[in-house]
């Protein structure tokens, strides 16, 4: 199988695999420099991470969440996961998180000033808010198991309106055998177009090299055909894209 090579990214990240049946624990660090503010004339403000998107409670602050994709070592499941944050900087002005809002406000609040969600108990608070992360959840492409999840770097202290972030976030999954992900084995796949896709998915590439060991999916032996495509031949390259999702 060809192996990954590491890619640039916000984060730095960290991963390491022994083989083994027993528990184990899969590491990635993300880092995190000075995010970009951008501040509307109503006064509130938006802090952006490379790779984050907004969200939070509605009425309440918007936080910049990281999402991660890990990729687990063959047969195993994410059973717990953990969050060390590091490296925590102010950010030196006064910043207002802006309120979250619904995606698609109902047709009759449109246009009317109840339409602006705004909680003022949040929005007092004396205390350092920090939203809880998310996770984990093991999904599977294609054989290889995948903990998502969520996370934010920034926190927030509206009565001062004070906001900072940690420079560092160690993600650290706790993984299991599971019967689900070894059943997953049997549609392992290592051709180019699954590596190339893995690649851009997950956030630990060189984790792929772990499954160097494995040669390939484990089937039944035997010439067992599910799909068979029946096309002119100056139409069989449109079909090539059919054949690669199928195998």
């Amino acid at each position: 199988m060809k192996r990954l090579p590491l890619v640039a990214a916000s984060a730095l990240l960290i991963a390491s695999f022994p083989f083994s049946t027993k528990a184990r624990q899969v590491s990635v660090t993300y880092r995190f420099s000075e995010p970009r503010i951008e501040t509307s004339q109503d006064g509130f403000s938006l802090l952006f991470f490379p790779s984050t998107i907004q969200a939070g409670k509605a009425g309440g602050p918007s936080f910049p969440f990281r999402g991660i994709r890990i990729l687990l070592p063959p047969g195993e499941a994410a059973s717990a996961i953990s969050f060390n944050r590091r490296g925590w900087k102010d950010i030196d002005k006064e910043i207002i998180l802006r309120p979250r809002q619904h995606p698609l406000p109902g047709i009759e609040a449109e246009g009317s000033e109840s339409a602006f969600l705004y909680n003022e108990t949040a929005y007092s608070s004396a205390e350092w808010i920090h939203p809880p992360s998310s996770g984990p959840r093991t999904h599977y492409y294609r054989g290889h198991p995948i903990v998502t999840g969520s996370f934010t770097p920034a926190g927030f202290l509206p009565s001062a309106n004070r906001v900072g972030y940690y420079s560092e976030v160690e993600v650290i999954v706790e993984t299991i055998p599971s019967e689900k992900s070894s059943e997953a084995l049997s549609l392992l796949r290592s051709d180019a177009p699954t590596i190339k896709y893995l690649e851009g998915l997950i956030d630990n590439p060189s984790a792929e090299a772990f499954y160097d060991r494995i040669s390939g999916p484990i089937l039944p032996a035997g010439d067992e055909y599910e799909y068979l495509i029946i096309t002119k031949a100056i139409l069989e390259n449109d079909f090539i894209p059919l054949k690669e999702f199928y195998t």
